[in-house]
């Protein structure tokens, strides 16, 4: 896997202050207010700041979004997508969009009003958060596994865990199949040719975005690049692997489309299996490694991650990766970026679950 050398950022935690020296080029972060971005002067880094922030309560008690106490035990699903999007939204308009590098690969049987916005929303993505990802990213769009392939060689690309990936079997009734090598590739294999007037919404519109996020999620933790070890392959649970990969794919295109976040909570076909907590979720595949049953991660990992960001802010998300980069140790990561325990989490997200 590829992956992007990125010296350790500044929290909110740290004091920032304009001409201080940093360590990331155009890393951005937001301190008392203001966004800072680290720029060359000279031979050095420096904090510049980029934007001042308007004046905004991120969770402001209004006709508009229901006024909310911080991990308040007494909040509906509805009042905490609503607030992960404006704080979503806030933490958008404070960054400084960049140049999407994504060279795609389109199989001339895709309809372009099926990759037309799955290309849309997975450059929105590229412009906010690509500054963590090196070089090109690569996507293919097509209608099988061995148009992909072809593309790849013929091009003569470099793309880790490509045949692996391209090796998964399709689920039956499973439209647009969507992989990510966590590194420098996407693909986006379109089952059904027809899927366009059926009901695309949204929801299939993030899965490009979804996927993007994953190369994200693995670019700013780890410091080699195409490292397959062990540790690389499953670096957190699996409800944040990919309830964070499928909020912020879904935050993305929701955002670009400006559709409302809470139309698209509802459309989700997994199904939270009854009797299993949230901390029972740490795996993605057929075996469970702890003895229980297949559980899937999505569902239950967005909901998770909506509850983060309606509390804390999209960069408390981000900073989670950020902070593991420290020491690979999700645990301690997840309390530095949000002042809370892990464990803790568990125990409030379920408190709160019969109202999800």
């Amino acid at each position: 896997m590829a992956f992007f050398l990125i010296p350790v950022a500044a929290t909110s935690a740290e004091k920032i202050n304009p001409g201080s020296q940093c360590q990331v080029y155009k890393q951005k972060i937001t301190y008392k207010k203001n966004t800072y971005t680290c720029l060359r002067s000279g031979k050095k880094l420096i904090w510049k700041v980029s934007k001042k922030l308007e004046k905004s309560n991120i969770f402001p008690n209004s006709s508009e979004s229901p006024s909310f106490e911080k991990w308040s035990k007494r909040i509906t699903r509805i009042q905490i997508s609503e607030l992960a999007q404006k704080n979503f939204e806030i933490w958008k308009k404070s960054q400084i969009p960049v140049e999407a590098k994504i060279r795609y690969f389109i199989d001339n049987n895709i309809d372009k009003s099926v990759y037309e916005p799955l290309i849309a929303c997975e450059k929105d993505i590229y412009k906010y958060l690509g500054n963590y990802l090196e070089g090109n990213h690569f996507t293919f769009i097509g209608s099988s596994s061995d148009w992909i392939r072809n593309q790849i060689q013929n091009n003569s690309l470099i793309i880790p865990q490509s045949e692996a990936l391209l090796s998964v079997p399709n689920q039956p009734g499973n439209k647009l199949q969507g992989f990510s090598n966590g590194e420098n590739a996407t693909f986006l294999i379109v089952n059904d040719e027809n899927i366009s007037k059926q009901n695309f919404n949204e929801v299939w519109k993030s899965v490009g975005a979804h996927e993007f996020f994953h190369s994200v999620q693995k670019n700013i933790i780890f410091q080699s690049k195409f490292d397959v070890s062990p540790l690389r392959v499953r670096s957190f649970p699996a409800w944040f692997e990919e309830g964070t990969a499928e909020f912020v794919g879904r935050i993305f295109c929701a955002s670009y489309f400006k559709v409302p976040y809470t139309k698209l909570i509802y459309q989700n076909v997994d199904v939270i299996p009854a009797g299993y907590l949230l901390s029972d979720f740490k795996w993605n595949t057929p075996v469970n490694p702890d003895g229980l049953p297949y559980l899937s991660p999505y569902t239950i990992g967005t909901q998770a991650t909506e509850l983060i960001v309606a509390n804390e802010g999209f960069q408390a998300l981000l900073n989670i990766f950020i902070e593991q980069r420290k020491d690979q140790n999700f645990d301690a990561a997840f309390q530095r970026a949000l002042g809370i325990s892990v464990s803790d989490f568990y125990a409030y997200f379920e408190s709160i679950r019969n109202r999800m």
